[in-house]
């Protein structure tokens, strides 16, 4: 059974977590504010331990090709 940090979930369930819309998740990857998805094919997903750990971090802004501070 996989490891529930190795997760990878959809918008819906980034939207939940962030309490807010699809839309808004994608206006933030738009803008490199949240951790890039990987994508598998036409299905985008989020690794779970990726997001947990941008949110422990303060939700910092993506700088170069990684998540985080400058």
């Amino acid at each position: 059974m996989m490891d529930m940090q190795q997760r990878l979930i959809g918008v819906e369930h980034v939207a939940a977590i962030l309490d807010v819309s699809q839309r808004h998740v994608w206006k933030l990857l738009k803008e490199r504010r949240i951790p890039d998805p990987v994508r598998l094919g036409k299905s985008v997903r989020w690794s779970q331990s990726h997001l947990d750990a941008w949110i422990a971090d303060g939700c910092l802004p993506r700088t170069g090709n990684g998540v985080g501070r400058t």
